[in-house]
C-alpha cells in the first residue's frame, strides 16, 4: 500500500490525519488548519522498513523519539505500548487543546448534541412501537393461520364423516332391501 503513496501522503497517513493535510483526526473540534499537528509524525525510511516517530513539542528532528509502530510488506505491524509519562503528556495536550475552545461554543455544542439526543430518543421510541405492532400482528396472522388448519382439520373430518354416513345408509338400504326382497320371496312377513 505504501508503494502507491506519495511521501506527503504518507505522513498525512502516519499521524492519523483524514487526508487533508492539516493533522486533523476523527472526533476532534477544529477551528482552522493547524501545521504542527500535520508535521508532529514523521516518515523514517531505512533497512527496508518504515519507522514512525512522534516528535515531541518543542524538539527537533534529534534523537528524541518515541516509536509508534513499524510497519513494513514483509513484517506484520508492531505497537509499542507508550510509557505513563507520555499517556499524561498527551492528556494534558488535550485538557489544553479543550480549554482552548470557548465556553460558549462548547455550551452550543451540547445544545446541539442535546438536541439530536432527543431526536433519536424520540426515533427509538416510535421504532419500538412500530416493532411491538409487527410483533402484535405476527402473533394474530399465527392464531389465524393455527385457526384456519383447525377449520380445515374440522372440514376434512366432517367430509371424512358424512362419506362413512352416506356408506352407511347406503349399506343400510341395500340391506333393508334385500331382507325385504327375501321376506317376500318367502312369503314371510315379519311382525
Amino acid at each position: 500500500m505504501t508503494d502507491f503513496l506519495s511521501e506527503e501522503e504518507e505522513d498525512f497517513m502516519a499521524g492519523g490525519d483524514l487526508g487533508e493535510g492539516f493533522g486533523r483526526k476523527p472526533g476532534g473540534l477544529y477551528e482552522g488548519p493547524d501545521e504542527t499537528t500535520a508535521k508532529a509524525f514523521k516518515v523514517r525510511k531505512g533497512s527496508g522498513s518504515l519507522h514512525y516517530h512522534l516528535i515531541k513539542k518543542g524538539e527537533d528532528d534529534g534523537n528524541k523519539r518515541h516509536h509508534v509502530g513499524k510497519c513494513s510488506a514483509s513484517e506484520e505491524r508492531e505497537t509499542v505500548r507508550p510509557s505513563r509519562e507520555s499517556y499524561m503528556r498527551c492528556r494534558q495536550n488535550s485538557i489544553d487543546a479543550s480549554s482552548e475552545v470557548s465556553s460558549e461554543d462548547l455550551k452550543q455544542r451540547l445544545q446541539d448534541l442535546t438536541e439530536e439526543v432527543e431526536i433519536l430518543r424520540v426515533e427509538l421510541e416510535a421504532s419500538q412501537r412500530q416493532l411491538d405492532g409487527k410483533d402484535e400482528a405476527l402473533k394474530i396472522l399465527q392464531n389465524m393461520a393455527v385457526f384456519d388448519k383447525a377449520t380445515s382439520h374440522t372440514k376434512v373430518m366432517l367430509q371424512k364423516a358424512e362419506n362413512q354416513r352416506r356408506v352407511l345408509e347406503k349399506v343400510s338400504l341395500t340391506y333393508i332391501h334385500t331382507y325385504i326382497h327375501t321376506c317376500t320371496c318367502c312369503h314371510f312377513i315379519p311382525i
